[in-house]
C-alpha cells in the first residue's frame, strides 16, 4: 500500500477521530507558518510573554510586527483543507478538532466541535480594566499613529514577510486600551504563557473521546500540542499525521504522510466518503 492508502485505512478503521491542526493547515490561506521541514524557526522567534509584560521594547516589537501581519489574517479565507475537515465532521469521521491556530478559519469554514488551544487573534483585552476590543479597531489606530513606519516597509519580491527598513524605536506608538489607557494584550497564548485550565480540559476531553488522533499541519513542537499527543498515546489511541517534514512525535505515528494538507485532505474526504457509502 502507498502511504495515502495506509492513511485512508487508518482513518476508516479508527473513526471517529480527533483532529489536531497547526500552522501548516492555514498556510494555503496565505498565513505564514513558523518552522521549516526540520522543525527549526523560519522567522525571528515570537515575543515571549514575560518580555511583552515587562519590556516596552518587546511590546513595540510585537505590535510593529503585528501591524504588518494582521492584514494578511483579515484577508485570509478557509482553504480546501478547512472545507474538507468540515465535511469529515459531518460524516462523523472527525468528531472534534483541537487547533493551535488563532486565525478563526475553522469557524469561518463551519467547524462545529472546536477547541481553540491558543485563543483567537480577533480581540485584545486590557490587562488593567478587562475591557476587550476588536483587533480590527486596534489595527486602525496602529496604522494612523504609525504612518511614519508604514512608509518604510519593504516587501520581499518572493512574497515573504514584510519588514521595516528602519529600527523599531521609541517613536513607534504602541496601542493602549481605549477605555482606560492600560496595557492591551491580544487574546492569544504567547510563547512562555500557559493554556487556561478549562481549555486544557476541553482539549483533553476532545482527544480522549475519540478512537484515534490525526495531526495535520503541525510539527507538534509546542508543548501544549506535544502534551496532548503524549496523552493520546498513553491512552492507547493510534496516531497519524499529515505534515510537510518531521514532527516531534514521529516515533508515535502509525502512519505519516509528508504532503501538502490542502491537496491530501480533499482526496481523503472523497475516498472516505465512498467507503462509507459502499
Amino acid at each position: 500500500m502507498t502511504n495515502f492508502e495506509r492513511l485512508t485505512h487508518f482513518v476508516v478503521a479508527n473513526a471517529p477521530l480527533c483532529a489536531i491542526t497547526g500552522a501548516g493547515f492555514s498556510t494555503p490561506s496565505g498565513i505564514y507558518d513558523y518552522r521549516d521541514r526540520l522543525g527549526n524557526w523560519k522567522r525571528p522567534e515570537p515575543v515571549q510573554l514575560q518580555a511583552f509584560l515587562t519590556k516596552a521594547s518587546a511590546r513595540r516589537r510585537y505590535w510593529a510586527r503585528s501591524m504588518l501581519g494582521y492584514p494578511r489574517f483579515e484577508r485570509a479565507r478557509p482553504n480546501s483543507a478547512h472545507d474538507s475537515l468540515v465535511e469529515l465532521e459531518k460524516l462523523n469521521i472527525v468528531q472534534g478538532t483541537v487547533t493551535q491556530n488563532v486565525d478563526d478559519l475553522h469557524e469561518l469554514a463551519g467547524q462545529r466541535s472546536l477547541v481553540k488551544l491558543h485563543g483567537s487573534l480577533a480581540t485584545a483585552t486590557c490587562l488593567d480594566c478587562g475591557y476587550t476590543e476588536a483587533r480590527a479597531a486596534i489595527q486602525r489606530r496602529l496604522e494612523s499613529n504609525n504612518a511614519h513606519f508604514l512608509s518604510r516597509v519593504e516587501v520581499p519580491t518572493d512574497g515573504g514577510e514584510a519588514v521595516y527598513s528602519r529600527p523599531i524605536d521609541q517613536s513607534f506608538i504602541v496601542p493602549v486600551c481605549s477605555k482606560c489607557g492600560g496595557m492591551l494584550k491580544p487574546d492569544v497564548v504567547f510563547f512562555g504563557d500557559s493554556v487556561p485550565d478549562e481549555i486544557k480540559r476541553s482539549a483533553r476531553e476532545s482527544v480522549l473521546r475519540a478512537r484515534g488522533v490525526l495531526l495535520m499541519g503541525t510539527t507538534s513542537q509546542v508543548f501544549s500540542c506535544f502534551r496532548l499527543v503524549r496523552e493520546a498515546n498513553d491512552a492507547g489511541l493510534p496516531i497519524a499525521a499529515i505534515n510537510k517534514g518531521k514532527t516531534r512525535v514521529d516515533d508515535l505515528l502509525a502512519v505519516q504522510l509528508d504532503e501538502s494538507i490542502e491537496l491530501v485532505l480533499p482526496k481523503l474526504l472523497t475516498r472516505v466518503a465512498c467507503t462509507k457509502v459502499n
